[in-house]
């Protein structure tokens, strides 16, 4: 299959100065009578208000909104609620606890684990 050769200088002068059409005389009447149709009557007229302005105008009004909120937004950490009255019972039990809770160290393992495994009921020594 041989390539294609370029045109000569003379064969592009003889295409450029024909006046060669590829359309009908009634396809060019067509074309005439619709472009004069066209240029006749009047473009429609655009209106101000559009769909696609109008949602940009209502997002950007919406992220401003959000914007003020979360500047105006008292960052201050709400106080943390009181609390609860403890029965006397559970407050001494609590004090205790904290007492005890500092000579945990001193327990060797052995002990500690002996003191874990101990039943929370002793039994009855008769």
């Amino acid at each position: 299959m041989n390539a294609p050769r370029p045109p000569s200088e003379e064969e592009i002068d003889r295409l450029l100065a024909s006046r060669l059409r590829d359309t009908t005389t009634a396809f060019e009447a067509r074309w005439r009578d619709l472009r004069r149709e066209l240029r006749q009557t009047p473009a429609p007229r655009r209106r101000w208000l559009t769909w696609p302005v109008w949602s940009t105008g209502l997002a950007a009004a919406g992220v401003a909104l959000a914007a003020v909120l979360l500047l105006l937004h008292p960052w201050t950490p709400s106080a943390p609620p009181p609390a609860p009255a403890f029965s006397p019972v559970f407050a001494e039990l609590l004090e205790m606890d904290d007492i005890l809770g500092s000579a945990t160290p001193l327990l060797d393992p052995e002990n500690r684990d002996a003191l874990l495994h101990l039943p929370a009921q002793p039994s009855p020594q008769t």
